[in-house]
């Protein structure tokens, strides 16, 4: 387990810190021009750290060394600008990934795709009908996957997205969702209003962390314990040691920029 390395995908393109947080330096070669492709998604190879995935307006990227370039990866998904997207790999399937979409506004589509070959190709998931747009997906240490939407309902799947059980968050307004890496019974959820929740019993009941946060747009757990919690916003990052106390602010690069998403390496 290396903590220490963590992705940060922001409005200016991907960030990365080999030191907790306490300096960055921005890992953009090969990406799409980022005035006008906001990075949004990134998830890091669970057995592989070299192996990176990224998500920006533009589309589905690789890395094969840590982020130092990138080549575009992915067919099988709708063409248009991407709105917002969230990336998620199966922690016992490396090759396995997924990917909660939402193409923008002319095209309309949104949904949930899957790749089995280590992002080359993707196929569309079915789910029961749920109200709103997928906003995050995560996955537990057991592989279930969990896709949380921006109405409050929460589908979990443990068979790679075939069958699905639904329960609720707790708000209408979700914008992230993380799982303790450690404990998979402990969710963690934020929203667009800029509040943060957490769940000791698999989403059972909530009690609310934090308020009065910016938007919060990305959440993600080290194996660490106790484990640390990053809350990416629209004005940066903050920090706790467990989940359930105060956040505080992490210094991003030279300036405080909206984090769309983070990933710690897990290797």
């Amino acid at each position: 387990l290396n903590p220490s390395t963590v992705y940060a995908a922001t409005s200016s393109g991907i960030q990365k810190s080999v030191d907790a947080g306490a300096t960055w330096v921005y890992v953009n070669n090969g990406l799409a021009n980022f005035a006008g492709y906001e990075s949004l998604g990134i998830a890091v190879d669970p057995v592989n750290a070299g192996v990176v995935y990224a998500a920006t307006h533009g589309g589905i990227y690789k890395s094969a060394y840590g982020g130092a370039n990138w080549s575009s990866s992915g067919s099988g998904l709708v063409k248009g600008l991407v709105d917002s997207a969230t990336l998620a790999i199966d922690p016992t399937q490396p090759s396995t990934l997924y990917l909660a979409i939402v193409i923008d506004d002319y095209i309309s589509d949104r949904g949930v795709f899957k790749s089995v070959n280590s992002g080359k190709s993707w196929e569309r998931l079915r789910y029961p009908p749920v109200a709103g747009r997928p906003a995050a997906l995560t996955f537990s240490a057991m592989s279930k996957l969990y896709v949380a939407f921006d109405s409050g309902h929460l589908l979990a799947s443990a068979d790679g997205g075939t069958s699905w059980t639904q329960t609720s968050l707790p708000s209408q307004d979700v914008s992230a969702l993380a799982i303790d890496p450690v404990s998979s019974a402990t969710i963690y959820v934020g929203t667009s209003s800029g509040s943060f929740y957490r769940s000791a019993d698999a989403g059972a009941h909530w009690t609310p962390v934090a308020s009065g946060l910016p938007r919060v747009n990305s959440v993600t757990v080290a194996a660490s314990s106790p484990p640390t919690v990053l809350v990416g916003g629209d004005t940066g990052i903050y920090r706790g040691s467990d989940g359930a106390g105060s956040l505080a602010r992490v210094h991003l690069g030279t300036r405080t920029l909206p984090v769309n998403a983070m990933a710690f390496d897990p290797v």
